[in-house]
């Protein structure tokens, strides 16, 4: 199964009956674009333009604001590439970082899929710039109408979900936001990111690791 298929077919029903809410002005859009946040704060050039593969955003009358979550999606075929996977979850934090620092949010979402597999996230700035990417839940989705039987049993573990990100995606208040701001740190460049994580042709080579303390 091809990544937009995996998509389209098996992770869209799931991921937007819990997190598409119209009703709420929240949509949860397939994008592939810059974020939102990256748009609003160019002119800065502090933060990343990484394209997220989908992203849960508020709606602000014809115009998108904040974003609430992130999604990265890997198909079958790459699940156990260590690099693109360890790589998604990079971006993830980073992405969900930049919605945190530039909208004042408690919390930020990062969700990332792997073949069937989706693990849940939760990035907070907990102490002075010290943001915490915290693994919230893991689910299946079925891949066959004789997986359905057995999803039942995630039905709680999706609730806790749920009720973790709606506690959390909240707005900081006026009274918090200045504590906020100064807890921030910037976030590392797009040069200096790629320059950390080695090309494709090198993720099979051996990383040299410091000697034990004696």
């Amino acid at each position: 199964i091809k990544e937009a298929e995996l998509c389209q077919r098996y992770i869209d029903p799931n991921l937007s009956a819990l997190f598409d809410d119209p009703e709420h002005n929240i949509l949860f859009r397939w994008t592939s674009t810059t974020n939102q946040e990256f748009k609003d704060s160019f002119a800065k050039g502090s933060i990343t333009s990484q394209r997220p593969d989908s992203c849960i955003s508020e709606l602000n009358g014809l115009y998108f604001g904040s974003s609430l979550g992130y999604v990265e999606v890997k198909p079958a075929a790459e699940e156990n590439n260590k690099y693109l996977v360890s790589k998604d979850l990079v971006r993830l934090g980073t992405l969900t970082k930049n919605s945190i620092d530039i909208s004042g949010l408690k919390s930020c979402m990062g969700i990332q899929v792997v073949n069937h597999i989706i693990t849940f996230f939760m990035n907070e700035l907990k102490a002075d710039g010290m943001y915490f990417l915290t693994e919230i839940g893991t689910v299946k989705t079925p891949s066959c109408i004789e997986d359905l039987g057995t999803f039942i049993h995630y039905f709680d573990e999706l609730a806790a979900i749920l009720k973790c990100y709606e506690k959390n995606y909240v707005l900081l208040s006026s009274d918090q936001i200045g504590a906020f701001y100064m807890k921030r740190r910037s976030t590392i460049p797009d040069e200096e990111f790629y320059a950390l994580s080695p090309s494709k042709s090198n993720k099979r080579k051996s990383v040299s690791m410091p000697p034990p303390p004696n």
